[in-house]
């Protein structure tokens, strides 16, 4: 896949205030002095490439980005100050001796790569077809003492001073020293009684560690246990769980309450049965009554007959007024008692719907009724009865009601506490499942703050990796008690090993330490050390001198190289698409020679300068593949052709048209109005991949 600059945006470079675009194939970049070209170009030689001081350019800070596609499966994007074409490369593993600007950027009139005659010699066809330079560099790092040694045996220096063969010999002597201690370490500290007593230790210390990471991971699932619980308990017992409860019971208490009060209800009910019966036969019984006339008594008649008795037997004795009195008396009496009889027997029929509200007293109410009062009576009884059951009527719906409510939010709470739906039934088994959970859970956790606390672990110092063998209190102090036993007895064994550790306090350069373990490590550190520089340096030294052998050896194979490099197929079919004429290149001793379809030879520095110059650019095309492996790039050309003729200028615009239209992107900036013709004639045959930018 060919590399290709996908888009460009510049601010403030010199006159160049602002330009950002997307390049074709073939780009044209046209102003005229002093629009900002060389500002332009140096921009993209900045952002593309490592500083280079050949170049001269100038310190400016700008703004702005350069994106190429084809280095990855994303296009990479390019400033002034971040990486360059070269880190990526390097960073991919591709390695790059020669500079690849000098072969991708043309500064000026000429596309020559070395000023002998036909612009290039062997020394350039070892510099881009070899790893001469590569080989040179890496020489450059090897001194020049090592160069001169010899390695037989071992590595013998040619000559004596300071240097790391010097550095070797004293490594080496060292060593030498810390093994004879280890030595006498091995005869004195370590043999015999106390060598036996350190295995001894070891092995109980490995069975003690192994405990002791037992008993941390233990800690550590007691700690995990605990968060856990924790966790579950913090559910259970927070202020929802409380409300849920809440909720519970005043639900039993509206419960009971509203059971309680359809008992009062049914005891109302009773007692204001027939409430309002009475309550229109007390309205009746009163109208029927205050209307009806009352039947004569018998004391009226009794009068008017003792009257007319007396007005009889007064004739006789007391004279005629007395007995006329008498007489009239007695009339009106018994004229009065026959006009009530009259009114009285006229509303018969009403005093019957009396006594049917008698009657029905009387069924009701299993007594008989006496009169309006105690109709009234009864009435004003069963009024207070009927007021009460309409308050408990009116107080059980509000009452139902929020018991709806609550058993909404119950139900909803244990869907959030169980994850399912709980039935009115499995309410109060849920809640004690509950509690019960949170009693379980409060023994275990104080279980585990128990058992923790035993086992005296922090916290920082838990394992969560699990161990192999189980933890056991009572094995883990017989083996801390072993230890401790051990360690006295080597501790008594190393009281008769002090000149022997004053030897060892002077080699490692300290004024004390007691402890053999700790010494005898330092001096093991100290070896590993002097071994590890003993082992780098000879390795350094021994690989310095592999790779001066290589190198030696790949120098006597250069010229095969630059032999097949010029007989590559990214070398010959370039060359073959730049000149049209020319086939193939071969190096001669020290002559560069083209052939062409006839396989007649040219000599290179012999040709026309138009056609050097195409083989210079073809070359700078395919060195530029051959090094990359790319199948195409791009080229920046700085006004190369405003020194040639019109004839040679118009063959270089159609080379670069034609290397447009094999998918290689050019980019060319010129001030030249003729140069600006050309390009925009022989372009238009590229169609949209010909863009022409004008600076102003």
């Amino acid at each position: 896949m060919g590399m290709r600059i996908k888009e460009i945006a510049v601010q403030q470079r010199g006159p160049v205030e602002k330009l950002k675009f997307q390049p074709g194939l073939l780009n044209l970049l046209y102003g005229k002095n002093e629009k900002g070209k060389t500002h332009l170009i140096e921009f993209l030689m900045q952002c593309l490439f490592r500083k280079n001081k050949a170049w001269r350019l100038r310190d400016v800070r700008t703004r702005g980005s350069v994106v190429v596609e084809g280095l990855s499966s994303k296009p990479e994007k390019f400033t002034p100050t971040s990486r360059k074409l070269e880190d990526y490369w390097e960073q991919n593993q591709l390695e790059l001796g020669p500079d690849l600007s000098r072969l991708l950027i043309v500064k000026g009139a000429e596309v020559e790569l070395s000023e002998v005659g036909g612009g290039i010699d062997k020394h350039i066809l070892k510099t881009y077809l070899s790893n001469q330079t590569l080989l040179d560099s890496i020489e450059k790092r090897i001194l020049p003492t090592i160069l001169k040694s010899e390695v037989r045996e071992k590595i013998i220096p040619v000559s004596k001073g300071r240097g790391p063969l010097q550095d070797m010999e004293e490594l080496h002597n060292k060593l030498i020293r810390i093994d004879e201690l280890f030595q006498r370490i091995d005869q004195t500290y370590s043999g015999g009684q106390r060598q036996a007593l350190v295995i001894k230790r070891n092995i109980v210390q490995q069975e003690l560690d192994k405990m002791q990471n037992a008993k941390k991971h233990l800690a550590w699932q007691l700690l995990e246990k605990g968060k856990q619980l924790k966790a579950r308990l913090s559910h259970i017992e927070s202020e929802d769980f409380d409300a849920l409860y809440d909720h519970f019971n005043n639900y039993r208490r509206l419960q009971s309450d509203i059971k309680q009060q359809k008992g009062q209800i049914a005891k109302a009910e009773q007692e204001s049965l027939f409430y309002p019966w009475l309550e229109k036969a007390v309205d009746l019984y009163r109208t029927r009554l205050t209307a009806l006339p009352c039947k004569p008594p018998w004391i009226l008649w009794i009068s008017a007959l003792i009257l007319i008795v007396i007005s009889i037997g007064s004739i006789l004795w007391y004279g005629p007024l007395v007995s006329i009195f008498c007489v009239v008396s007695g009339a009106g009496l018994t004229g009065l008692s026959i006009w009530r009889l009259f009114r009285y027997t006229r509303n018969i029929h009403k005093w019957d719907e009396l006594r049917k509200i008698e009657d029905e007293y009387a069924k009701r109410f299993h007594e008989p009724l006496s009169g309006l009062p105690q109709l009234e009576a009864r009435l004003k009884s069963m009024e207070k009865a009927n007021n009460r059951l309409q308050i408990l009527n009116e107080d059980i719906q509000v009452k139902e009601k929020e018991l709806e409510s609550l058993s909404l939010d119950i139900n909803q709470q244990f869907e959030s506490f169980l994850g399912r739906p709980v039935s009115y039934a499995e309410w109060q088994k849920e809640i004690n499942l509950l509690r019960e959970q949170q009693r379980t859970i409060r023994e275990k956790l104080d279980q585990i703050r128990e058992e923790w606390s035993e086992l005296h672990v922090s916290e920082s110092d838990c394992i969560q990796n699990p161990s192999p063998i189980e933890y056991n209190k009572k094995k883990e102090d017989e083996l801390q008690q072993k230890m401790d036993r051990l360690d006295q007895k080597i501790q008594d064994e190393e009281t008769s090993l002090m000149d022997l550790k004053k030897e060892i306090w002077q080699l490692l350069g300290i004024l004390h330490e007691d402890n053999w373990q700790k010494l005898i490590q330092k001096l093991q550190e100290e070896r590993e050390s002097v071994l590890l520089r003993y082992q780098v340096l000879t390795a350094d030294i021994l690989g310095k001198k592999a790779v001066q052998h290589v190198i030696d050896k790949l120098r006597l194979s250069e010229d095969e190289n630059i032999y097949a490099g010029l007989k590559s197929d990214m070398i010959t079919k370039t060359l073959q698409l730049v000149t049209g004429r020319y086939q193939s290149i071969r190096l001669d001793d020290s002559h560069i020679l083209v052939s062409d379809a006839d396989q007649e030879e040219f000599d290179l520095s012999e040709l026309s300068t138009g056609a050097q110059e195409q083989v210079q650019l073809a070359l700078r095309i395919g060195f530029s593949m051959h090094l990359l492996g790319k199948e195409s790039l791009f080229l920046l050309l700085d006004d190369a052709f405003q020194y040639s003729d019109w004839e040679r200028r118009e063959r270089l615009v159609n080379m670069m048209v034609h290397l447009a239209r094999h998918d290689w992107q050019i980019f060319y900036f010129t001030m030249d109005d003729h140069i600006r013709d050309l390009f925009k004639e022989k372009g238009k045959v590229l169609g949209k991949d010909f863009v022409l930018i004008h600076l102003n």
